[in-house]
């Protein structure tokens, strides 16, 4: 029972379902997440949307970020790694939201 904002496709970013308050009728409850990244170079996508007992109730919300690699200090020009491909025009662009965070691994 209850309802929960959660990860219905692709990436989790290590978010659990994050069960939500009870709610009057238009009232607003904020979410907060932390997401995760992974830990190999390449953009990456996951849909996370609000669902009840009854199903899923709001627009879906798209996370995409893009992980790159840790700067290269050795003083040697290396190549940049390929991103995986994404099937982003299968993404209806009225409830396309696009978050892109450059993250760099800790050494």
């Amino acid at each position: 029972t209850g309802c929960y904002f959660k990860c219905v496709e692709g990436v989790t970013f290590g978010v659990q379902p994050v069960q939500l308050p009870p709610a009057k009728v238009h009232q607003r409850v904020p979410i907060s997440v932390e997401l995760q990244m992974p830990p190999t170079p390449g953009t990456y996508a996951g849909t996370f949307q609000l669902i009840s007992s009854h199903g899923f109730f709001s627009e879906p919300v798209w996370v995409i970020v893009s992980v790159v690699a840790p700067p290269d200090t050795s003083g040697t020009v290396t190549a940049a790694p390929p991103n995986m491909p994404l099937p982003l025009n299968a993404l209806p662009q009225n409830v396309f939201q696009e978050l892109q965070a450059n993250v760099v691994e800790d050494s």
